[in-house]
């Protein structure tokens, strides 16, 4: 089970990544560990929604038709404002 996992992590992070770029995003939570939250900060929907778009539902199994991840494309470093 956790060689899946990991094999669906390395599938939609790459996905992930992009969505969180697009967004302006800076972390996506499980949202097990979350306190406290607006409602228009879930990105739940729309996630699942770009996976099945790029990799499918899952349910019909893997084809050839079935596009690959995109690259990840990493993000420029932001500085970090300092209390001084």
């Amino acid at each position: 089970m956790e060689r899946e996992q990991l094999a669906f992590f390395d599938l939609v992070g790459p996905i992930l990544g992009q969505l969180v770029r697009e967004l302006g995003a800076i972390v996506i939570l499980d949202r097990r560990v979350i306190v406290l939250t607006t409602r228009n900060i879930d990105i739940t929907d729309l996630a699942i929604a770009r996976i099945d778009e790029v990799l499918g539902r899952g349910d019909e199994g893997p084809t050839e038709s079935t596009p690959a991840a995109p690259p990840v494309v990493p993000m420029p470093a932001q500085p970090v404002p300092s209390d001084q």
